[in-house]
């Protein structure tokens, strides 16, 4: 699922006459072998009058109100949907956040590849500090480190801000 609202130039005037709509695009997604993401054809929905009505033939709404967001936009309208409009989401959905962003080329590997780098890196550091890691062997280390990284919550804006402290992303002034 991945929801965005409906670019304001493509709104016709009994969308606008309550509120800006939104429109989801749904499909069944998988992993592949291969570790890309596979995925049936999407259907598209729009919110309106309280109710999300299915939109026949009109991947293109979507696909329009998409491209029209800036690229950050995207990004984050990836990772809000992935955390089900919360303010948090878990280490695991961030991933899976992250193979769409790829499988929908908004990001490539080697970026969502430096931000896990990061993020293990201060958990890495923080466990080392608070002595949790201890003297034990590096195989028990990594262990340690991966456990913390299954309990890590993030929000959606702090992961934007650390793809922006690694310049993967310019501010953008909207």
């Amino acid at each position: 699922i991945l929801c965005i609202p409906v670019e304001t130039g493509l709104c016709s005037n009994k969308m606008l006459t309550r509120h800006r709509p939104w429109i989801a695009e749904v499909a069944r997604e998988w992993d592949k072998d291969d570790g890309t993401l596979g995925h049936d054809e999407p259907q598209h929905f729009i919110f309106e009058d309280m109710s999300w009505q299915l939109i026949e033939d009109d991947a293109e709404l979507f696909q329009q109100s998409f491209g029209a967001l800036p690229p950050e936009l995207r990004v984050f309208a990836v990772m809000k949907t992935e955390a089900l409009f919360g303010r948090e989401m878990s280490w695991y959905c961030l991933q899976n956040a992250f193979k769409r962003c790829v499988s929908k080329g908004l990001l490539d590997k080697s970026m969502t590849d430096a931000y896990k780098d990061q993020i293990l890196k201060i958990v890495y550091e923080s466990l080392k500090e608070t002595g949790e890691l201890g003297e034990d062997v590096e195989a028990l280390r990594k262990s340690k480190v991966a456990d913390t990284m299954e309990k890590l919550v993030q929000s959606p804006r702090e992961v934007m801000l650390g793809l922006l402290d690694l310049e993967l992303f310019r501010v953008s002034s909207i």
